[in-house]
């Protein structure tokens, strides 16, 4: 289990994230780069190579994308949900990867990928 720390950004007129969004190394990056913010997407990612059961590599909105670094990996079991009731929710097995990538431009991201089933997504973006 991963634990993270809630933060705050010296400068006033940024705003902080959640203490799940950004941890150690990401933020660490994020302040280097100047970039703390991150924007949720939610979209089908088109094509995704894996090497050792990891994304490799990924084509979003018709741009590839190399992964640099596995950040993080974990994954939501049935049953870590539950209703109002306390029973478990019914789903399926989602697995997230929070990576580091570049499109082959100078500048690259932190990238939130899930997979449910054969479905990927873009969950989210530190850029």
């Amino acid at each position: 289990m991963v634990t993270r720390r809630p933060y705050r950004l010296a400068k006033s007129n940024t705003r902080s994230t959640s203490s799940c969004d950004l941890r150690g190394d990401e933020l660490r990056m994020a302040k280097r780069e100047g970039a703390t913010m991150t924007k949720r997407y939610r979209e089908r990612i088109e094509e995704v190579e894996l090497a050792s059961d990891a994304p490799a590599a990924f084509r979003w909105r018709g741009q590839r994308y190399r992964v640099l670094s596995v950040i993080g990996h974990w994954h939501e079991d049935e049953g870590w949900w539950r209703r109002a009731d306390g029973l478990p929710e019914r789903i399926e097995r989602t697995d997230l990867w929070r990576v580091e990538a570049h499109t082959g431009a100078p500048t690259h991201g932190v990238y939130e990928l899930v997979r449910k089933g054969e479905a990927w997504r873009l969950d989210r973006i530190w850029d």
